[in-house]
């Protein structure tokens, strides 16, 4: 009997789903959508997430650039949750709010970079197999 295994192509999606989902009800914690501030947070904690899945998009037909994508993505889940659990239950700080725009900052800046990198070497591995340099 064949255990059925996921796709290789689901699992990005299921990452920055369930990614975006945790850092989003862990910010919801300490604060409601009822304000712009509110819609902001929320935004600044959702845009690393599709910002990781178009830059997997980018690398969808080379294994190692989306291992790294999916290395990424992984390793921001997990740094993600613990820095906002941390502020949220262990050392709540009046300034721990910050975290929820410094992480997300970062972690955008980050993708962008890996996103440009893989366009930029996309580009040059298609002009390296249609013959012209």
């Amino acid at each position: 009997m064949k255990i059925p295994c996921p796709s290789s192509r689901a699992l990005p999606l299921a990452i920055a789903t369930f990614g975006a989902v945790l850092h989003l009800g862990l910010l919801l914690q300490v604060l409601t959508l009822k304000s712009l501030a509110g819609w902001l947070f929320s935004i600044a904690v959702l845009a690393p997430w599709l910002l990781l899945f178009v830059a997997y998009r980018l690398a969808a037909v080379r294994p190692l650039a989306r291992r790294i994508c999916l290395l990424f993505s992984v390793s921001y889940l997990a740094f993600g949750a613990w820095a906002f659990f941390d502020t949220i239950y262990l050392h709540p700080d009046a300034q721990g709010g910050l975290v929820f725009l410094v992480i997300p900052f970062a972690a955008s800046m980050a993708a962008v970079v890996l996103a440009f990198a893989l366009l930029v070497t996309r580009q040059g591995s298609a002009a390296r197999r249609s013959g012209a340099r």
